[in-house]
């Protein structure tokens, strides 16, 4: 992944007043880690980054992302939704944007009457709460959701 070299990608410039270096990170949604490069870069050495990327596809460019940036030492990637419950889901993928895949179940595609067609990829998935799968002593200081219809779920 490339940052552009006079600087960060717009926006991205906001995380430096919440990130520092050597802090422990959460990225919620990583995709294939925009975000994350980003972070990596801040936190430096002495920091870790804790990712969750549910989408087989997306992660595994994500984790050639962490190697290219040489990161892979400081990242741990969850193949997981996270949510407020241990279960099974779906990830309703469009490939026009990835990114935009909806986590749902059985049960939320009947209530919200989704049209599954207008997917191109309905994947199981796991999903788990991030206490669950984080190490039981880990103090965050900082966490980044970037999920679509999970936000408060994954509180």
């Amino acid at each position: 992944m490339y940052i552009r070299r006079d600087g960060f990608y717009p926006g991205v410039e906001n995380y430096l007043k919440f990130v520092k270096e050597g802090d422990v990170v959460l990225n919620i949604g990583s995709h294939i880690g925009l975000e994350a490069m980003v972070f990596g870069k801040i936190i430096g050495p002495e920091g870790r980054l804790y990712l969750f990327e549910p989408y087989e596809v997306s992660r595994n460019i994500l984790i050639k992302n962490l190697y290219i940036n040489d990161l892979d030492d400081i990242a741990t990637v969850y193949p997981i939704a996270a949510s407020n419950q241990k279960t099974t889901a779906y990830l309703m993928v469009a490939f026009s944007n990835t990114g935009g895949s909806n986590v749902e179940t059985t049960e939320s595609l009947k209530r919200k009457n989704i049209n599954e067609h207008m997917f191109n990829e309905k994947r199981e998935i796991s999903v788990d709460t991030v206490d669950n799968v984080l190490p039981k002593d880990l103090k965050a200081n900082f966490a980044f959701i970037d999920v679509q219809w999970l936000d408060v779920e994954c509180l």
